[in-house]
Parts: structure tokens; C-alpha cells; sequence
């Protein structure tokens, strides 16, 4: 089975309904891109081959799945949302959400960008990375690069790519 490295998304919960004000996976964000919108009413859309207003439902959809995946969620919308909890883990597996070749949407966390501080226009951003599964981990800290512990990236709330 082929698995592929990816860098971890992001979400924050005002972005889309959430209910039981849980705390916000990876799964939620694909799900999320993946609702069926409805149209209708003042909100129908615009048909070029007939000239009119129709109803319509609109999802987007994932075809296949890139050798490298790279996702960038905007974080930080508010500022009260900068900070917002998100889960994540050292695999990802996209089967469910991509229309082809579903034996290659597994992925491996190589990397998270991270920023702390109150808000986008404020604050300090380093890294975590490694080359390859079951590699070292490493934070990228300005001039200072250390060895850590794979146990303090999941527990980091505050990556946005």
C-alpha cells in the first residue's frame, strides 16, 4: 500500500455549524468542504446554456490525491478564534474523500507550521518536521533546532499548515 507524506490543516469552529461545540478534527474540515450546498429560491443559480435562474446543489468533490499533500486552513479569522483547539494525527487517510485511487490517500505528517501569540498581526511562528515516518522530530525555533518528542506535536493546538 502507498502511503504519502502530508502537512497538517487547520480549521477554526466559526468557520462552519458546529452544534455540540466539539472540538474540530481533520475529518470535520473534509466533510465540511464536501457538503452538498443547495440553491434555490433568491440563492438560484445562474444556467449559461438556457439563460435562467435554476436550482441547483454544489459540492466540491476530490478527484484524487496528490503525491505530496499540503493544506492551508485560515486561521485566525478573529482573533478570538486564533487559538481554537483542532485534532490531528500522524496519519491521514483520505479514502472516504477522494473519488479515485483510494488505496493512495494515506498520508504521514512530516511537518506543522505554528504561530503563537493573539493574533495573525502579532506573535512568533516555528516548526515541527521530520524526513520520514517513525524519523526524529524536530522544532524549528528561529536559530535554535531540537530534537522533540513526537507526544508534544499532537498535543499542539496551534498549527495552521
Amino acid at each position: 500500500m502507498e502511503v504519502k507524506n502530508y502537512v497538517i490543516i487547520q480549521n477554526y469552529q466559526n468557520q462552519f455549524y458546529n452544534p455540540n461545540n466539539h472540538i474540530i478534527t481533520i475529518y470535520d474540515c473534509f466533510k465540511y468542504f464536501q457538503r452538498i450546498e443547495h440553491f434555490s429560491g433568491q440563492n438560484r443559480m445562474h444556467c449559461k446554456y438556457c439563460n435562467s435562474e435554476q436550482c441547483a446543489k454544489y459540492c466540491n468533490l476530490l478527484y484524487s490525491s496528490p503525491i505530496i499533500l499540503s493544506i492551508m486552513i485560515n486561521r485566525g479569522k478573529n482573533n478570538e478564534d486564533f487559538n481554537e483547539p483542532f485534532i490531528f494525527h500522524t496519519e491521514l487517510d483520505l479514502s472516504d474523500y477522494v473519488e479515485e485511487n483510494k488505496n493512495s490517500a494515506k498520508y504521514y505528517l512530516i511537518g506543522a507550521i505554528c504561530h503563537v501569540g493573539e493574533s495573525s498581526m502579532n506573535g512568533h511562528f516555528f516548526a515541527y518536521c521530520r524526513s520520514v515516518k517513525n524519523s526524529p522530530w524536530y522544532i524549528y525555533n528561529d536559530n535554535f533546532v531540537t530534537q522533540c518528542d513526537e507526544n508534544r506535536i499532537l498535543n499542539e493546538n496551534t498549527p495552521y499548515l
